[in-house]
């Protein structure tokens, strides 16, 4: 007589509890993860081209978890004075500053630069403003150009008597492509040329011998890795410059 036993195999949880360092890198992780991801519109246009393997923001949040976290366990904070929520190569203005001579309104300035620079009057300034006391962010993306050299920024009327942290950075005029469709285009060429290259081979002549599949699958690895390599290498060649400003 045969038996049939069917035995439910429960996943194994480890009865070692998380360390004390553990905890705080996640809590670390949670806060300053949670406070970039409502910024994230202004985060994902720059760091994209920084983060390798990963998203726009978790680039930003790993930048800034090694240089904006602040406090001893388990009392961390955010450093707001140190927070870079965009990178390039772009020069900074020269010399901003804010000034707040009328209630609930930042008149941000700064100076042209001046000299063989990699700056245009034509650039795009944004403007970030967190309320610390309300829990609260005021952006504007690219409302003036860098030759304007001041803005005047109204914020909510309730802000006034508010400790705030105000940020700006820049971008070029033509900014980032809110849609890029160059990786399309690359994937439909490399589907044509995957289907139609042999066929190709044989119209122009018909004598010429069929190539393995496999053959081609190199082929199109190669082109592929090939891509990649010139992607990192161009990665540096764009993006913002941020600063934070008084």
């Amino acid at each position: 007589m045969l038996g049939f036993y069917i035995f439910a195999i429960k996943p194994h949880k480890s009865s070692v509890p998380p360390t004390q360092p553990m905890l705080d890198q996640r809590f670390k992780f949670g806060l300053m993860n949670g406070w970039l991801n409502r910024i994230s519109k202004l985060v994902k246009p720059d760091f994209a081209d920084y983060g390798v393997a990963m998203s726009a923001v978790n680039a930003c949040v790993g930048y800034n978890l090694k240089r904006a976290i602040t406090g001893v366990s388990p009392n961390f904070t955010i450093d707001y004075s140190k927070v870079l929520y965009s990178r390039g190569k772009l020069d900074l203005p020269n010399n901003p500053l804010i000034a707040t001579t009328t209630a609930a309104k930042l008149d941000y300035s700064w100076l042209a630069v001046t000299g063989d620079t990699n700056s245009k009057p034509t650039d795009k300034v944004t403007f970030m403003v967190y309320n610390t006391d309300k829990d609260k962010f005021v952006t504007l993306q690219g409302i003036v150009v860098r030759s304007a050299l001041a803005y005047s920024l109204q914020l909510p009327p309730d802000w006034s008597g508010d400790n705030v942290e105000a940020y700006l950075s820049l971008a070029l005029a033509n900014g980032e492509p809110v849609r890029k469709i160059e990786p399309y285009l690359m994937a439909i060429v490399l589907v044509m040329v995957w289907f139609t290259a042999q066929k190709v081979m044989l119209y122009n002549d018909s004598t010429a011998g069929q190539v393995d599949q496999s053959i081609w699958l190199l082929v199109l690895l190669a082109i592929i890795s090939f891509l990649l390599i010139q992607g990192l290498c161009f990665w540096q060649s764009k993006g913002w410059y941020a600063c934070r400003a008084g």
